[in-house]
């Protein structure tokens, strides 16, 4: 829970269905908050510094230990559009994305890397649909897939996000994605 720069965290065992009654947490020096996600126990959170900058900061959640730590990763100097941040499973390797109207950024702790967006207007919303794979929709009723791939050019072997439009689907632009399993996908708009 985030609420006026309180980040309050709740630890749950799902094992044992049970919920500790105690919160612990920080306060969070990031004052506008654009979005918050989770890889693993890493909290990534996307704010705006108050004069058109947008950055990640990280904190690292211990439930196990009640506490709330500086976490791995940072970056610095985002498309100021950036709005979405998009935490592919554990499984799929370490990292983040980054989705903006101009840029998409894969953010991990080899640093951030930049890929120009093809879509030119605003991502209103995505899902995961596996393997680290992510379906966005935009404001022009068009879907993408994104995917971070290493980069084979690197000798560091960062990690390069990708977009793929589909092509032959005019749909509603999307204000909600659930992937269903099995190839299906829910699709919510609030326009008709």
């Amino acid at each position: 829970h985030v609420y006026a720069g309180s980040l309050r965290c709740v630890a749950a065992n799902a094992e044992e269905q049970a919920v500790e009654k105690e919160p612990f947490g920080t306060r969070l020096s990031e004052a506008v908050v654009v979005d918050l996600a989770f890889a693993g126990e890493v909290l990534c959170v996307l704010y705006d510094d108050g004069v058109g900058g947008r950055h990640v900061s990280t904190y690292l959640v211990s439930a196990a230990k009640r506490e709330v730590s500086v976490g791995p990763w940072t970056a610095a100097d985002l498309d100021p559009t950036s709005c979405r941040l998009l935490a592919p499973p554990p499984t799929a390797g370490s990292g983040l994305l980054v989705l903006g109207e101009r840029e998409l950024g894969a953010v991990d702790g080899r640093g951030l890397t930049r890929t120009a967006a093809t879509w030119g207007s605003s991502t209103t919303a995505a899902c995961e649909v596996g393997g680290g794979r992510f379906l966005t929709a935009d404001d022009s009723g068009r879907l993408f897939f994104v995917s971070v791939s290493a980069d084979s050019s690197s000798r560091q072997r960062r990690r390069k996000p990708r977009l793929q439009p589909l092509t032959g689907t005019e749909l509603s632009p999307a204000s909600c994605l659930a992937y269903l399993g099995e190839g299906r996908l829910f699709l919510g708009s609030a326009v008709a």
